[in-house]
């Protein structure tokens, strides 16, 4: 059995599927193809983040940050500020980072790395 994902307005939603179902959908029409599966669909449940300290956080996001390939070989050090916390924003991240010293050069870097960090982890409040 394969799971079909499918997006309904702003939720995201799982159909499982055959290849003994699949040639029994309506395919008339494309709205009834859409109303017959979303009849049938269920929700993913969204990934769950963990709670972490502020030093956590910043250890983890300078450790993705420091075995980038392009920093390692310019050998460039950057200063990881602390997280603060903020309120949750629409993706649920609750903390932000800003004032990274000796970042020139690596905005993508480091901004991926937030990125990566954000969303698996949020900030425990202390």
């Amino acid at each position: 059995m394969r799971q079909v994902a499918a997006f309904a307005g702003d939720a995201a939603l799982s159909l499982p599927t055959t290849d003994a179902n699949i040639g029994a959908l309506p395919c008339r029409r494309q709205d009834s193809l859409l109303s017959h599966a979303a009849s049938r669909l269920e929700p993913i449940s969204p990934m769950t983040k963990t709670l972490h300290s502020a030093e956590e956080i910043q250890a983890e996001v300078a450790r993705l940050i420091h075995e980038h390939r392009d920093v390692r070989a310019s050998a460039a050090v950057i200063q990881v500020p602390l997280p603060t916390q903020q309120r949750a924003d629409g993706t649920g991240l609750n903390w932000w980072m800003s004032g990274f010293g000796n970042g020139f050069g690596f905005q993508e870097v480091i901004g991926s790395a937030v990125a990566v960090v954000g969303k698996r982890w949020n900030l425990r409040a202390e």
